[in-house]
This record gives C-alpha cells, structure tokens and sequence, in this order.
C-alpha cells in the first residue's frame, strides 16, 4: 500500500510541478518566436527603404521599458496573501507590503520627472525608441 501512495505523491509532484513548468516553457518559446518575426520584420522594412533610398532616423534598437508597477504589485500581493493566510504573522507582512508601496512611489515619481522633462524639451518622448522624435 505503501508503494501505491508513494506513486501518487510522485504523480501529483510532477503535476503540480512539471505542467506549469512546461505551460510557461511553451509560453517563453511563443513570446520569443513573436519577437524573432518582429525583428525579422524590422530588418525587412529597413533593408527595403535603403533600397529605395530612403533615409532612416532611427536605426537603433528599440528600448524596451520594462513596466515599473510589476514589483510593486507582486511584492503587495505577496503581503496580503501572508495576512489572509495567517494573520498572526502580519509583522512579516509589513516588508514586503511597505516594499511594494514604496516602489510604487518611486515609479509615481519617475513618472512625474519624466513628464517634466518631457515639457522642457517641448516635446513627449517616443516610448519605442526613448528618443524626442516620433
């Protein structure tokens, strides 16, 4: 019987475990093939205007900003599960959600010094290229 309940463990393991892993594995490989065709497409349009001759501002690659409220969001998240999941450890809850609140300012903040910058120069960034021309 023994032997019987150890290969469920072992099955429910590799479930629990091995079905995200290959889930977000084939996610990766999606995402990255997507960027691949978007490249492949970049270069395609570039080559094809220096056919023309056509002049290109922008060769550079782009700059891909990364979204600034995903750490927050997480790490307050992770601290409402550790107070609904047992609220006598709340303490332990507080770094992480006075982590989150701060980021979330600093981005609050970034956001704002951008703008500012941005009204400076007169005109809004092009957020492809981080660039001033669109």
């Amino acid at each position: 019987m023994q032997a019987a309940e150890s290969l469920v463990d072992a099955f429910a393991r590799l479930v629990v475990i091995g079905i995200p892993l290959l889930l977000g594995g084939f996610v990766m490989w999606l995402l990255m093939r997507q960027r691949l065709r978007e490249r492949e497409m970049e270069h395609a349009e570039r080559m094809a205007a220096l056919e023309k001759g056509s002049e290109i501002r922008d060769i550079g690659q782009p700059v891909r900003g990364r979204n600034p409220y995903t750490a927050p969001v997480v790490l307050i998240a992770l601290a409402l599960a550790i107070l609904v999941g047992d609220t006598a450890s709340w303490r332990v809850a507080l770094f992480p959600l006075f982590a989150g609140l701060a980021l979330v300012v600093a981005g609050v903040i970034h956001r704002l010094e951008m703008k500012r910058q941005d009204s400076e120069v007169g005109f809004p960034r092009n957020r492809k290229t981080g660039t001033g021309s669109n």
